[in-house]
């Protein structure tokens, strides 16, 4: 037979071992830093961009981006989000995509000297897309099409 001081030690140890996965699965779902899209048959690495710094920054000053990687745009609230190509090095197709992940506004072949235009959805956008020109062209993304990340 079991002492009491034992199962209660045994129960300890389990809380605190549920508690520590917990906060291990809560930290890396809130602070991630990559996410992953799958378009059509392709694969893309999303480099996350979520805090003031990482929105205002994005990819400006990036001196190129492989072809198979990203920066997705995690907006914090509901917004007519602008974008513009302030300090890029490269062209670039942009996506706005609504709280369901759904296209709202595609711009593509955004080259840098467009700069200081501002591109704009016409409806709230949750998240957006930077990728490389002909992303858009390639992938056959079209308004109204759900994205998976």
């Amino acid at each position: 037979m079991q002492k009491a001081e034992d199962v209660k030690t045994e129960s300890v140890l389990r809380l605190t071992g549920f508690l520590l996965l917990f906060l291990v699965v809560f930290f890396f779902s809130v602070y991630r830093t990559t996410d992953v899209l799958r378009v059509n048959n392709a694969t893309y690495l999303l480099k996350i961009s979520s805090t003031k710094s990482q929105l205002i920054n994005g990819l400006s000053d990036t001196q190129a981006l492989p072809q198979n990687r990203g920066m997705l745009f995690i907006l914090p609230n509901l917004d007519y989000q602008c974008f513009w190509m302030k300090g890029m090095k490269f062209n670039l197709d942009i996506i706005w995509l609504n709280s369901e992940k759904k296209v709202i506004k595609i711009e593509q072949n955004l080259s840098p000297s467009t700069y200081p235009n501002n591109y704009c959805p016409s409806s709230f956008a949750r998240y957006v897309l930077e990728m490389n020109s002909g992303f858009i062209k390639t992938n056959k993304i079209r308004l109204g099409q759900v994205l998976n990340f």
